[in-house]
């Protein structure tokens, strides 16, 4: 699956669950103990191989959950 255009995660789930942490630590294979909230969405591409990927990871706060 060689393709430039980038798949598309989205990373959604309760506040302080580790979203954002897993996300860094795919990244950049570290790991940050000290906690800090998303606000909204932060967006960032991911590689794997010759395949990208889009990953949103949204803000698990109920301020800004529009899906209910």
């Amino acid at each position: 699956m060689a393709s430039n255009t980038p798949i598309k995660v989205c990373l959604i789930g309760a506040p302080k669950t580790g979203k954002t942490t897993y996300l860094k630590r795919l990244k950049t294979k570290t790991f940050e103990e000290e906690y800090f909230p998303t606000v909204g969405v932060d967006v960032r591409t991911i590689s794997f191989s010759n395949i990208k990927f889009d990953v949103w990871d949204c803000s698990g706060n109920k301020k800004f959950d529009t899906t209910q």
